[in-house]
C-alpha cells in the first residue's frame, strides 16, 4: 500500500486502478501539466499513511473514475494542511473550504475552488459512556476536551469556555475518552463509527442537533487553470458514482447508513 503513499505522474491513474482492484491495463489520461498534487491529511485509523483506511478507499473510488493526473500525497494532519497552505497549485483531502475559512485557516475562499462533495460529515461532541450528551455550547464550560491536533476546534468552540488537548491519534483520542481521562471529544460521523467498533465499544453519547460542523467532504484546491479543470473531472466522476449507486454501495459495504452520508447528485 505504500505505492498509494505519493504518486508521480507517471503512475497516474494506473496505479490508482490497481489500488483500487481495477484492470492493470489503463487508458492513458489527458495531458495536464503539472498534474493536481492532492495532500491528504493523516489522522489516524480512517486514514493511514499506509493506505488504508475509509477515506483512503473513498479516494481510490473516486480518482479511479478519473481520467486527469493527480499525485496523492498522504501527510500528518497538520503537516498537510501547512504544504496546501504554501503550495499554491496544491489540492486537500478530505475537507471543505467552509470549514477551512470558519477554522481561520484561510482568510477567505476566494482563490480556491473545490469539487462537488464526496461524503456528507457531522463534527460532535461525544461525552464519556453512561453520561448525559452535551447539547448546547454552555454544557462545555469547564469541560476537558480532547480534539484532532491540527484541527482548529478551539476556534470553532472558543464561546464554550472549555481545556482543549490536542490529539495526533482518531484510536488515542478515543482511549482518552473511555479512560475518564478527558471528560469529552470532538470528533466526526463517520470517522467516530469506524473507531470504536475498532475498540469494540458502542458509540458515546452525542446530541445529534448539536453539531461543531456540518459539512460536506470534498478535495478543495487553489483555483488555478490546471486544478479547475481537475476539479470538472472530478466533479463529474462523483456525480457518476452517486447516479449509477456505485457510491451508496460503497458506503453500505463499510457499514455505513447511506441516507446519513450520502452527497447529493447535481
Amino acid at each position: 500500500m505504500h505505492r498509494f503513499k505519493r504518486m508521480t505522474a507517471r503512475l497516474i491513474l494506473m496505479v490508482v486502478l490497481a489500488l483500487a482492484g481495477g484492470a492493470t491495463q489503463a487508458f492513458a489520461a489527458p495531458r495536464q501539466d503539472p498534474p493536481a498534487h492532492i495532500y491528504a491529511t493523516n489522522w489516524g485509523l480512517t486514514l493511514k499513511a499506509d493506505g488504508s483506511g475509509f477515506y483512503n478507499d473513498l479516494a481510490r473510488l473516486v480518482l479511479a473514475e478519473n481520467s486527469m493526473a493527480a499525485n496523492y500525497e498522504i501527510l500528518p494532519y497538520r503537516r498537510a494542511i501547512r504544504r496546501f497552505l504554501q503550495d499554491k497549485n496544491a489540492c486537500l483531502y478530505p475537507t471543505n473550504l467552509a470549514f477551512l475559512k470558519d477554522s481561520n485557516l484561510i482568510p477567505t475562499t476566494d482563490g480556491f475552488t473545490e469539487a462537488h462533495a464526496v461524503i456528507k460529515a457531522r463534527m460532535h461532541v461525544f461525552s464519556r459512556p453512561g453520561e448525559q450528551a452535551v447539547a448546547t455550547m454552555d454544557g462545555l464550560a469547564g469541560k476537558t476536551i480532547a480534539y484532532p491536533s491540527g484541527a482548529e476546534i478551539p476556534t470553532l468552540l472558543k464561546n464554550g469556555h472549555a481545556l482543549f488537548i490536542p490529539v495526533s491519534d482518531e484510536l488515542d483520542k478515543a482511549r482518552l475518552l473511555l479512560g475518564n481521562r478527558v471528560d469529552m471529544i470532538v470528533a466526526a460521523l463517520p470517522d467516530a463509527l469506524f473507531v470504536f467498533r475498532a475498540l469494540k465499544q458502542p458509540l458515546p453519547p452525542f446530541a445529534p442537533g448539536f453539531d461543531v460542523s456540518s459539512a460536506a467532504l470534498t478535495v478543495s484546491c487553489h483555483a488555478t487553470e490546471a486544478n479547475k479543470a481537475f476539479l470538472q473531472g472530478l466533479s463529474q466522476s462523483v456525480d457518476a458514482l452517486v447516479r449509477s449507486g456505485k457510491l451508496e454501495t460503497f458506503l453500505k459495504n463499510s457499514g455505513l447508513e447511506p441516507a446519513a452520508y450520502m452527497p447529493s447528485a447535481p
